[in-house]
């Protein structure tokens, strides 16, 4: 799913975190709409949560 986040697709991505907002009950700050460099910090956060997991 966090790789749903990097798609260039924005509704895969709203798609993605929809799905990882109800596993998680977090969204770590994460944007499907936001500019691509926005994103990808959010999805470092995810990453990072991923790898506590």
């Amino acid at each position: 799913m966090v790789d749903g986040l990097e798609s260039d697709d924005p509704a895969l991505r709203t798609l993605a975190i929809a799905a990882l907002e109800r596993t998680a009950g977090e969204r770590f700050g994460y944007d499907p709409w936001a500019p691509e460099a926005e994103r990808r910090t959010a999805i470092g956060r995810w990453r990072q949560w991923l790898d506590t997991r």
